[in-house]
């Protein structure tokens, strides 16, 4: 009998909880500095605590009773009890993987300074190394002396922009090649239109290798193209000069005098 009851507690406690709401937990090891637990009394050796129980279980005898003579005496009420039983169909969760937009890898960023130059009809693009602003007014008196031997003349700097990149400050924004080839190729694009040039003279790898163009040479296309060596290599090791000199011979460009 005292068995009996304490299951019967146990489950009186169990379906208040659940009514509630209240999900038991119980932990399964001592936290340190932890208070002793609370502990209910499950003695149900009170007569109270008998009648309880008693009048419990009397309860719901009674309900169990006047719900199955309701459910024979309407057929209709039998049939939605019977359909309320059935288990119900489990609605599947969308995949949260799914809604999940697919994150496309960012290109690797590049890093490179571009120095952009007009002289007369030449747009001048020339590679820039990490301390270009310390020789920065010999490599444009150089690329003006080249400009002045191809032309026979000389043409004074109109216009210097310099291009570094990467450009934005934002780390997630797009920084690889191929938005550096974009945005370079917008400025130049720009600055030709501006300055009304028709030739470009570049120097150095730089833009060769963002458009995937050979590192020297004649390049015949809507704007025409002479690539050299760069200005800073140039000025440090001459044996550049003349083989930047050999392909200024052997190209279109050079005025005949």
């Amino acid at each position: 009998m005292h068995g009996n009851l304490v299951e019967s507690k146990q489950q009186l406690k169990s379906d208040y909880l659940e009514s509630m709401g209240i999900q038991p937990w119980f932990p399964r090891a001592v936290l340190a500095n932890s208070l002793p637990p609370l502990q209910l009394s499950d003695d149900l050796d009170s007569e109270e605590d008998v009648a309880v129980v008693a009048r419990l279980h009397a309860h719901q005898a009674a309900e169990g009773s006047s719900v199955n003579q309701a459910v024979s005496e309407n057929p209709e009420a039998a049939q939605q009890k019977k359909v309320a039983q059935q288990p119900k169909a489990e609605v599947q969760k969308p995949n949260q993987k799914q809604k999940q937009k697919q994150k496309v890898p960012q290109a690797r960023p590049v890093r490179f300074g571009l120095g952009l130059y007009v002289f007369g009809d030449w747009l001048v693009a020339s590679s820039l190394i990490d301390d270009h602003a310390l020789y920065q007014d010999q490599a444009i008196s150089l690329a003006g002396n080249i400009v002045k031997a191809i032309e026979g003349q000389l043409s004074p700097l109109e216009y210097h922009h310099t291009i570094s990149w990467p450009f934005f400050s934002n780390a997630s924004a797009d920084q690889g090649v191929d938005a550096a080839r974009q945005y370079v190729s917008g400025v130049i694009d720009h600055l030709k239109e501006k300055h009304e040039t028709s030739k470009l003279l570049v120097f150095g790898g730089v833009l060769p290798k963002l458009n995937s163009w050979p590192l020297t040479g004649r390049i015949n296309d809507s704007t025409e193209r002479l690539i050299l060596p760069s200005l800073y290599k140039m000025m440090d090791e001459p044996a550049l000069k003349a083989r930047a000199w050999h392909e200024i011979q052997t190209s279109p460009f050079l005025h005949k005098q």
